[in-house]
């Protein structure tokens, strides 16, 4: 999982991650076309990460992760967020 990001530092949780393509489409078309860049955003952190739900949630669901949703400021930012959580 690949992040970009400032020097800033953030927990751990709640924050935006995707595969290399995702994050260099995000730095493509929201970071590169402005300046100053979006966020200052001048990295790109990797984390190794395993995932292992619980079989309870595998049993109603029958998938690994959740809907997608934004998350902006370790906040998310989708409509959706308060149906969801």
């Amino acid at each position: 999982m690949y992040r970009a990001q400032s020097e800033a530092t953030y927990p751990l949780e709640n924050i935006n991650t995707a595969d290399l393509a995702g994050v260099f489409w995000y730095l493509h078309n929201e970071v590169i076309v402005a300046t100053p860049r979006k966020y200052k955003t001048d990295r790109i952190k990797r984390y190794k990460v395993t995932v292992k739900n619980t079989w309870e949630f595998w049993n109603a669901h029958k998938r690994q992760f959740s809907a997608f949703v934004a998350y902006d400021a370790g906040g998310c930012t989708t409509p959706v967020c308060k149906d969801i959580y």
